[in-house]
């Protein structure tokens, strides 16, 4: 799970630094990894509250 956030993290950065194709990478990575682990656990559930607020907070 946590190699799953890693690259859904690096793919949002990666949105934000304007590198659209490096994020479309790392957004497939993040899903094989998914589909590897076959997890039921949201990635949102793990993330915590404030950071979650500070993401609302970055692309508002």
């Amino acid at each position: 799970m946590d190699k799953q956030i890693q690259l859904c993290a690096r793919s949002i950065v990666s949105i934000l630094n304007g590198d659209i194709e490096l994020s479309k990478v790392y957004q497939e990575l993040a899903l094989e990894e998914y589909d590897k682990n076959n997890s039921i656990a949201k990635v949102e559930d793990h993330v915590p509250r404030n950071i979650k607020r500070k993401l609302y907070e970055l692309v508002s």
